[in-house]
This record gives structure tokens, C-alpha cells and sequence, in this order.
């Protein structure tokens, strides 16, 4: 047996992993907060947020997507919107958010 195929990798342990990184964080804290308030988000918001491309917020979304933390929503054929996935009333992000606001905190990017 390879040695490849005795590593565990499951979503909860990756999700926990990333919340280490700063830019993870804040996604993560932007996508809840515009979520919660307007119940979905377009790439150029959260660019616009984390001043990057709207290519780079693309892959962001992406990612969090392949985490299973939002879906997309095709509008029209230039629009899409970006929700967050949700279990009964809440959205499954919101169980990480306690984290996400250490790593900032620790970075000294969270005001009280």
C-alpha cells in the first residue's frame, strides 16, 4: 500500500487548516457578514473588500465552494450570485467564524 493512500483527508480538517491564513479569515468574515445582511454576494464585492482582482475573488469563491461553504447562482448569463450554504436556519460557515476571528485578532486585524 502507498503511503498516499493511508493520508485522511476530509473537509472539516482542510476548512480548519486554511482558517490559519489571513486572507481565509477575512473572506470568510466578509461572505458571513453579506450573507447574513443581503443573503448573497457578487465577486466584485468581495474583490472590491479584499483589493484583488475579480479574477483572484473568483478562485476565492471557488475554493469555498469546493469546501462546500457557498454555492453559485447563475441570474442571467453575465450574472451570478454567491450564497452561502445553509443547515435548517444557519449557514455552515458560522460554526468557523469563532476561529477566523483568532487568526485575525493574532494578526491584529480585529477591533473590538
Amino acid at each position: 500500500m502507498e503511503m498516499k493512500n493511508k493520508i485522511k483527508i476530509d473537509t472539516e480538517s482542510i476548512i480548519r487548516m486554511k482558517l490559519r491564513y489571513i486572507g481565509f479569515a477575512k473572506s470568510l468574515v466578509f461572505l458571513l457578514d453579506e450573507f447574513k445582511n443581503n443573503g448573497f454576494v457578487y465577486i466584485s464585492d468581495l474583490a472590491n473588500f479584499l483589493k484583488v482582482t475579480n479574477t483572484r475573488a473568483g478562485q476565492i469563491l471557488k475554493d469555498f465552494q469546493r469546501l462546500g461553504l457557498v454555492y453559485r447562482k447563475q441570474v442571467s448569463s453575465l450574472v451570478v450570485e454567491w450564497h452561502g450554504v445553509k443547515n435548517s436556519d444557519n449557514y455552515v460557515m458560522e460554526k468557523y467564524l469563532p476561529e477566523a476571528i483568532k487568526t485575525l485578532k493574532k494578526a491584529g486585524l480585529w477591533e473590538e
